[in-house]
């Protein structure tokens, strides 16, 4: 199962997980590894959620 992001979507993603990194995190995380993790979200976390919300 794939989940697809607009392009607006993911950089309004990207930025929300800057934003919890710098208020949160002792490091803040630059915009590609920002990408990456929201990547690892989407590919990884994503389709367990839409399936366990199919039960």
């Amino acid at each position: 199962m794939t989940i697809e992001l607009s392009k607006q979507a993911r950089a309004d993603a990207i930025a929300s997980i800057q934003r919890y990194f710098q208020e949160n995190m002792p490091e803040s995380i630059g915009n590609i590894r920002a990408g990456l993790l929201l990547n690892f979200f989407v590919e990884e976390v994503g389709p367990a959620n839409l399936q366990a919300s199919h039960r």
